[in-house]
């Protein structure tokens, strides 16, 4: 009864069957030294239909003795575990789930992870989150990419369904902030270039490399929102680190335009100057509803020397996450334009 609730919950994601440890995992090989898995509970109900700790115990030594770390990318309480699990060598690089990380912590856990491959033949990173699937997927495909696994992001997102879903399960990464952060690291990699074998370079002393990203700030001009049904009121929350940073008003309206089918457009404009840095999430409320959300860098999205006559970036349906319209937005129309200063 135990296997099959484990196989339930773990939702078409390959796992690993060992008859001879007696092990059954939600756990996947992305290459011969880089392991997606679901968490590891040793706590009732959660080792019941999760991974069982003393069964992922068990196999990595069994197959990674004294060669493996392991990488716990939850941040929910309940989903972490003791130090000196694993034989202490893990550690916690906290985000939250359906999201991405900080770039900037996604560039410091493919160092770590890169690091740790190249101290010792045949050491193994081991990465999880929760399910094992959105938060690992976009570290993998990170690890994937350095180390030129695939040539490209979306060779990459596609190798990572079929490594880590069973076929006809779905993609592996569905999320679409953190398609785009794959996106971004794949883009960040070009842009200082691979090694002859592929593997981007090792230059973490210089201005190029892994040390190439910053913080680029960028004001905005004007948002517009189309595809805006009724007469509905749309608020629009933009967010840098977690913190609100500026919120829309009534005021900030600068204008009303017919749309199609029975949908409206606004456009927004800033009475107060305001500018955007980093990791930015727009949220896109009706009154105290959340609609959607909206996930971006401003080091890729048209700024800097990655694209520096790009103006305005644009977000449509598939751009955009945890879309419930609640009949306030219509998904063929809608679309949401950035314009900058």
């Amino acid at each position: 009864m135990d296997v099959l609730l484990k196989h339930a919950v773990s939702q078409g994601k390959r796992r690993t069957i060992d008859r001879d440890l007696g092990i059954d995992l939600d756990l996947a090989y992305m290459t011969p030294t880089l392991i997606a898995m679901g968490f590891p509970s040793s706590t009732f109900p959660k080792r019941i239909y999760r991974n069982s700790m003393k069964q992922t115990l068990k196999y990595l030594d069994a197959k990674h003795k004294d060669k493996y770390k392991v990488y716990n990318l939850c941040s929910e309480p309940g989903f972490s575990y003791p130090p000196e699990s694993f034989h202490s060598n893990w550690v916690s690089y906290p985000f939250d789930d359906h999201t991405p990380p900080q770039f900037s912590m996604l560039l410091a856990i493919v160092r770590d992870i890169r690091d740790w491959m190249r101290k010792n033949e045949g050491n193994v990173a081991v990465v999880h989150c929760k399910a094992g699937k959105g938060r690992t997927g976009v570290v993998c495909c990170a690890v994937m990419i350095a180390e030129g696994v695939f040539e490209d992001a979306e060779s990459c997102l596609r190798g990572y369904t079929g490594l880590r879903m069973r076929e006809g399960f779905g993609e592996g990464l569905t999320v679409a902030g953190q398609v785009r952060w794959v996106r971004y690291f794949d883009e960040f990699v070009r842009g200082f270039g691979r090694t002859v074998d592929g593997n981007i370079g090792e230059i973490s002393g210089s201005t190029s490399g892994w040390n190439a990203y910053r913080i680029v700030e960028r004001k905005i001009g004007s948002v517009t929102v189309h595809g805006i049904k009724g007469k509905r009121d749309i608020v629009l929350e933009f967010f840098m680190d977690g913190n609100l940073h500026y919120s829309t008003t009534a005021a900030s309206i600068k204008k009303v335009e017919s749309g199609s089918i029975d949908t409206k457009t606004l456009i927004f404009t800033p009475q107060d100057s305001f500018a955007l840095f980093g990791d930015i999430c727009i949220r896109v409320k009706s009154t105290t509803q959340l609609l959607c959300r909206i996930w971006f860098n401003t080091y890729f999205a048209g700024f800097g020397e990655v694209h520096p006559d790009l103006q305005r970036i644009e977000f449509k349906r598939l751009d955009v996450d945890g879309w419930k319209p609640r009949g306030c937005l219509d998904a063929g129309e809608f679309r949401l334009i950035l314009e900058f200063e």
